[in-house]
């Protein structure tokens, strides 16, 4: 199933979905507690999956990120900053007792746990998995755990003729549970968790999935799924709650979308052409001001899910501009390529080019922090006439065509035109003058914009463009794009201009000082190349429109007729390796993509109907069309349709992994996420969406695990590797050691913490090198102790009042369980009880670096029984059936009326007359104790004087307490039978 995430936004807005990986299902053996059977970690953390039940403990990751910057450099005697954190349950209700639980997808390695002085808790080779299934959970029914990108999933499997309305889930421990749009809205203390609407589908006899309507329903708690329309019951089902994102801007004033990106976060950007005062901007971003002048550049970012507007900003100043290419480096710094007309755009001090060049229109290039709030570098780069506007082709949108890209070093390269003559260029180029008309430009300035590096024309007599650029392994750069006439020198495939336009490839010199390479590319008709990428062995890729008589090698996947194309050079330019059409219908080429196995990514707007979809689209018809070749273009991976209408120029991205972030330019119909940062639409929007083609990834793509090592130094750390037998492995531990082993072991020597770096290399295929680094933290455990003060109440007690104050060390996470609540991070607790019964508080207190945790559980009861004052012996008793006094019995001094009997655990009395004979001796049983006045052959006691001699005890006296006694004379009174 393909994965779609999308976003919409009303100015220039990013949005992103999360860090790219799987999450690992570690088994118990031994290392958690009993009723858990696999833990992960997810993005703010972690997951117990229990036999009926989930368990989740999530942490406020603001409080993490103050905690880590807050503990660097701590004093030994401060106190750490508190994590807020909140933990619930999923329970499965109804759920089989015995649940078979399968393992799949095993990763490479193991985990070992050596935690704390009790070998009993130590655990080693503990095997982590990719996939959990619980067989049989509800009859019929399985339960499957996974995992998408650092997201936890599950899905119901139903199979054949099961009741699917088995499966009903109940949230212990949160705030709230609401359903809103279809979603299932999860309140916690520190924050809301989205299920989004579930997905379900059957896998039909010809093996494709049709979806079959599926939604939520929550009645007093417990969330079950319905099913409109029904479903085949006689094939499986599957119920699939897929998370989505979408949103929009939020902006009061209407918006042109223009291009998209993404960092290695997974969060969104998006740069649109806002028109007014209006666009949502954050407190502390770069420019909250609109610039005026009817046009500005408009930048936003948004978090993983969309729920969270991370900034936003303007870029302009009183004139108009527009954003052409957004590009970030690691650190989630932005760049953006764009177009102005202001005479007062913000430049950075120290800029190359601070003043505004003249004509209609400069490029302008600006770096932004990660939090948006500062301009690292901007500049003009323009002369006296026309920049950054591209008059040569005419599809919608064609005029803002350009692309940014970025090096190792925060260098960025720019490919783009110009039709000026004094366009700023440097001496030594290959180009130092422009060849007529208007020519395409390339060129390279430093990260704060304050030098040129290069820069050099490109073009002949007639109109030239650069629309797309990359640079090879070995630092040279190639431009793509558009001529009208005879262009520079050609030594490639094809030397001569084949038509009145005519795509173009050179490759330049990491200087620019040579052109190493070119060619043209075309038909009689008009072609151009708006998008070009480096294959696994830097081959050269090539996308864009032509004539509809555009070549097509022989064995390839082709869309015949197709005005759009692909075409494959090897890296000197000097061979074709093949072309073939794509796409069957009109599109505009605005994203592209070639990953390391030379499968071919692309993505158009303003598709007309009938482009070839896949069984697995996500939509039919839309505004956009999106497909995967194959290795080597051999066949169509993947083809689907999704809304929008258009974008107004720019260019949009697809990551390494082949999930694109397309940018959109919509009026309506593009639906919002539940917890979407908005969902307002004012006018036209800039909106976004992300879908991941889940390509199988054939790239090393290794990992290592960050690692919190507690004990006395020196510690072993072993450290695993997923990447291959094929791989050539070299690590480097941080602490002077290195290694080439596939899982070595490294012994630190102290207590500190370390920066690991996994270089893997492998030269097989069409895998490629990969690159990982982890923390190591090698800490010495504090002493570790939970415990908290608790008074037993007084014996006896019908209202007892818990005051509980905690104290220890060690501990970042409390977790009391109450009689009628759970508590999370409380250091003080009040509490009354008065119903009667036997009650326990457990406190479970947690180190989350060292994994440990210690619990504490306290009895106390609430008593049934009391005591309402001082027993007496009556002395004066009337059987006469009078309906008064006619039970000799104990009575209470200050309330008589009251029976003593209900507060008396033992009671024994005697009655004598006056010759000694024994008239009246209670039994075992309080329905025996009180005397009647019966005497023997059931005669009743005449009247006269009786000796008495009574034995009790009263509940609720302490153990050691006696028996008490009184004894004394009773008159017994018959005058009024």
């Amino acid at each position: 199933m393909k994965t779609l995430l999308f976003a919409i936004v009303t100015f220039s807005t990013a949005l992103t979905f999360g860090q790219l990986g799987t999450l690992d299902f570690v088994e118990n053996t031994g290392q958690f507690p009993d009723q858990v059977n696999f833990k992960a970690n997810l993005y703010n953390g972690n997951v117990y999956v229990e036999d009926h039940c989930f368990t989740y403990v999530f942490h406020d990751k603001n409080d993490l990120d103050h905690h880590h910057d807050h503990t660097i450099g701590m004093d030994e005697h401060e106190v750490p900053e508190f994590v807020h954190s909140h933990a619930f349950k999923t329970h499965f209700l109804g759920s089989n007792d015995i649940v078979n639980t399968n393992q799949e997808v095993q990763r490479v390695g193991f985990y070992n746990y050596f935690i704390g002085n009790d070998p009993n808790k130590w655990a080693s080779n503990v095997r982590r998995y990719g996939i959990i299934t619980q067989n049989n959970v509800y009859d019929g029914i399985d339960l499957k755990v996974y995992s998408q990108e650092v997201h936890m999933k599950y899905d119901f499997i139903v199979h054949p003729k099961a009741d699917v309305s088995q499966i009903r889930l109940q949230h212990e421990g949160l705030d709230d549970v609401r359903l809103k749009d279809g979603a299932l809205l999860l309140q916690t203390s520190i924050g809301e968790i989205v299920e989004n609407k579930p997905f379900a589908y059957q896998v039909m006899r010809n093996g494709t999935k049709k979806e079959v309507a599926c939604n939520y329903a929550l009645n007093n708690g417990v969330v079950t799924f319905v099913f409109p329309e029904g479903y085949d019951e006689k094939q499986q089902l599957i119920i699939d709650p897929v998370l989505v994102a979408a949103t929009l801007s939020g902006s009061a004033a209407s918006n042109y979308g223009h291009s998209a990106a993404f960092d290695v976060d997974g969060n969104i950007y998006t740069g649109a052409r806002c028109f007014a005062t209006g666009y949502p901007t954050t407190t502390g971003a770069f420019q909250t001001a609109f610039g005026g002048g009817g046009v500005d550049i408009a930048i936003s970012k948004l978090n993983p899910d969309g729920s969270n507007l991370i900034y936003a900003t303007y870029i302009g100043g009183s004139s108009t501009e527009y954003p052409h290419s957004l590009i970030t480096n690691e650190a989630g710094e932005l760049w953006v390529l764009g177009s102005t007309s202001s005479s007062d755009f913000p430049t950075s001090p120290g800029a190359y080019q601070s003043s505004f060049g003249g004509g209609s229109q400069d490029h302008v290039v600006v770096h932004l922090s990660t939090d948006g709030s500062t301009m690292i570098g901007g500049t003009y780069l323009g002369g006296n006439s026309a920049d950054a506007q591209n008059s040569i082709t005419s599809n919608y949108g064609d005029s803002f065509r350009g692309e940014i890209i970025i090096d190792d070093q925060d260098n960025c390269y720019i490919a783009s035109c110009t039709s000026s003559s004094d366009f700023p260029v440097t001496t030594g180029v290959y180009q130092g003058t422009i060849g007529g008309g208007s020519d395409a430009v390339v060129f390279s300035l430093n990260s704060d914009m304050s030098n040129l590096n290069w820069s050099t024309y490109l073009g002949g007599a007639a109109d030239d463009a650069g629309f797309g650029l990359r640079i090879d392994g070995n630092g040279d750069v190639f431009v793509c794009g558009v001529t009208n006439g005879s262009f520079i020198p050609m030594n490639g495939h094809l030397t001569a201009s084949q038509g009145a336009e005519d795509a173009y490839i050179v490759k330049l010199s990491g200087d620019a000082t040579t052109v190493l390479g070119g060619t043209y590319w075309g038909t009689a008709s008009d072609d151009n190349a708006f998008f070009m990428d480096l294959g696994g062995s830097d081959d050269v890729f090539i996308y864009g429109q032509g004539g509809t008589n555009m070549p097509v090698t022989t064995g390839l996947y082709v869309d015949a007729n197709s005005p759009q194309y692909i075409a494959s050079f090897t890296n000197d330019l000097s061979a074709l390796n093949y072309s073939t059409t794509i796409c069957g219908v009109s599109v505009v080429p605005i994203a592209f993509m070639v990953d390391q196995c030379d499968r071919i990514f692309y993505s158009g707007h303003s598709a007309s109907a009938g482009a070839p979809i896949t069984p697995d689209a996500i939509e039919t018809t839309g505004g956009f069309y999106i497909g995967v070749l194959e290795q080597g273009a051999t066949g169509l991976y993947f083809g689907t349709y999704y809304g929008g209408n258009h974008v107004d120029g720019g260019t949009s991205r697809f990551d390494p992994s082949g999930i694109v972030y397309q940018g959109v330019c919509t009026i309506s119909g593009f639906n919002t996420t539940s917890n979407a940062w908005s969902s307002t639409q004012s006018g036209w929007d800039i909106g976004v969406f992300k879908i991941d083609f889940e390509v199988p990834n054939n790239s090393l793509d290794i990992t290592v695990d960050d690692v919190i090592a507690c004990g006395e130094p020196p510690y072993d750390v072993p450290f695993t590797s997923s990447a291959g037998q094929n791989a050539t492995l070299s690590w480097d531990f941080g602490d002077g050691n290195t290694s080439t082993q596939t899982n070595p072991t490294n012994q630190y020597q102290a207590s500190g913490t370390y920066n690991v770096v996994l270089i893997a290399e492998d030269s097989t295929g069409c895998v490629a090198s990969d690159t990982a680094y982890a923390t190591v933290e090698v800490i010495e455990p504090e002493p570790f102790t939970a415990n908290w003060t608790f008074t037993p109440p007084p014996p006896c007690s019908n209202v007892v009042t818990l005051d509980v104050d905690f104290s220890g060390t060690g501990t970042d996470s409390l977790v009391w369980i109450l009689p009628d609540t759970t508590l999370i991070n409380t250091q003080n607790l009040q509490a009354v009880y008065s119903t009667p019964g036997q009650y326990e508080v457990t406190l479970i207190a947690y180190d989350f670096d060292c994994s440990y945790s210690d619990s504490i559980t306290e009895s106390f009861s609430v008593s049934e029984f009391s005591s309402n004052g001082t027993i007496v012996m009556p002395n004066v008793f009337t059987p006469n059936d009078d309906a008064v006094n006619e039970l000799y019995k104990p009575r209470y001094l200050a309330t008589p009326f009251e029976d003593a009997f209900e507060a008396l655990e033992y009671y024994h009395i005697v009655i004598i007359n006056r010759w000694g004979e024994t008239v009246f001796e209670s039994g075992e049983l309080p329905t025996e104790w009180a005397w009647d006045g019966t005497i023997a052959n059931g005669h009743i006691a005449q009247d006269g004087v009786y000796f008495y001699k009574a034995e009790y005890r009263q509940y609720c006296s302490s153990e050691d307490d006696t028996l008490q006694e009184k004894h004394g004379f009773i008159h017994v009174e018959q005058e009024n039978k």
